[in-house]
């Protein structure tokens, strides 16, 4: 895929579109709450798809004044990025790299790295086990990985809730032609169950797995690099 042919990426738009995951803000506030827990001042941050610039909006105010690598294929998205480290007052704090996890330099370990919502893009032929563990090996013994997919067992579970989803996406002030994107994309991705999930996480040298958010079929869990 060329990254650099996608539609011009709307900030706005964008955040508005996310609405549409249960507790999002929540979940926001609960990464910013396990990084200020779990890593030390001013370390490090692997911020992979880093694009849509939430996490450096989230996280870059904190005063434990982290240092952040933001990745992302995208070089318009990475954009965005750059300008939501400025308002969090951190862009000399970040570096931004145009590429993926394995154009990352593996000379420098991370103490912690996020991925958000960019697995499930990934098929499960391998792609998946080889995403992860590129990660794991950019990061230090012992560091946290925060990570969130959509998560599903099968399709009865996601045919069940789409009704669901779909009204909570209008409650959140998402038009009804904007929800229903939601499961029209959900339903071509890749997408794994949790017990496949932490079977990933282990092949991939991570252990101690938690989950730690749950909204519909969203999921968010952390672990450590073994």
């Amino acid at each position: 895929m060329d990254f650099d042919n996608t539609p011009p990426f709307d900030l706005a738009d964008y955040r508005h579109m996310q609405k549409a995951i249960p507790g999002v803000d929540g979940f926001y506030t609960l990464v910013r709450a396990i990084a200020e827990t779990a890593i030390a001042r001013k370390g490090r941050i692997l911020i992979v798809g880093a694009g849509g610039g939430r996490e450096l909006e989230v996280l870059g105010p904190s005063d434990k004044t982290f240092a952040f690598t933001a990745v992302d294929p995208s070089t318009g998205m990475l954009d965005t990025a750059k300008a939501c480290a400025a308002v969090a007052g951190a862009a000399e704090r970040t570096e931004f790299i145009a590429g993926l996890v394995d154009d990352v330099p593996a000379d420098a370990p991370f103490d912690a790295a996020t991925s958000l919502l960019v697995m499930h893009f990934l098929p499960d032929d391998g792609t998946k086990l080889a995403y992860l563990s590129a990660i794991r090996d950019r990061m230090k013994p012992g560091a946290v990985l925060i990570h969130a997919d959509v998560c599903l067992d099968g399709t009865g579970m996601f045919r069940r809730t789409v009704p669901s989803f779909l009204r909570h996406a209008v409650l959140a002030g998402l038009s009804e032609e904007q929800a229903a994107l939601g499961p029209d994309i959900i339903s071509g991705m890749p997408t794994i169950g949790e017990r496949r999930t932490r079977q990933l996480f282990r092949e991939a040298g991570f252990t101690g797995t938690t989950l730690f958010y749950t909204g519909l079929w969203y999921r968010g869990w952390t672990c450590r690099a073994a």
